[in-house]
């Protein structure tokens, strides 16, 4: 349930997602449930197991497009990453027993490769293997540890 609350930033003292001058659509469900309980003395617009599939499909529907967002941007840095110097070096963090590393500044992992028993959060040196945006695969080189490189 929704109870209204003070925003700052729109400035009201009453505001809830329900009022949201940006709407999303279970937004707009709500609006129309309000709507039709107050001014509809038959009931409202929506019976309990329409509004459970209402929402179970906007929560979907959302995931989906989250899926897609991050998908979208891991492509959009990997093509960044595809046309970097294949010799450039870049810090990373180990992840996942060695398997795997993050690179700082980046936020983007993939998967490591020659790593000799590298304990998990080792800052490492790596250098790009293999990256294929359209599929979303990174593939990272050990090359040393940070202490090693300084």
């Amino acid at each position: 349930m929704y109870f209204p609350e003070f925003h700052t930033g729109v400035g009201l003292d009453c505001y809830s997602q329900l009022s949201s001058p940006i709407r999303r659509y279970m937004d707009l469900v709500l609006q129309r449930q309000l709507l039709s309980a107050l001014t509809d003395r038959r009931g409202t617009e929506y019976q309990p197991d329409q509004l459970l599939a209402l929402l179970a499909n906007a929560e979907n529907t959302e995931s989906e497009g989250r899926e897609l967002e991050r998908r979208a941007k891991r492509y959009w840095l990997l093509l960044y990453l595809q046309q970097q110097p294949g010799d450039r070096p870049f810090e990373a963090i180990v992840l996942r027993g060695g398997n795997t590393a993050e690179l700082e500044g980046y936020a983007i992992r993939g998967s490591l490769h020659g790593g000799p028993n590298v304990p998990t959060h080792a800052r490492i040196l790596v250098r790009i293997r293999r990256v294929e945006p359209m599929r979303g695969w990174l593939a990272l080189d050990y090359l040393s540890t940070m202490s090693e490189a300084q």
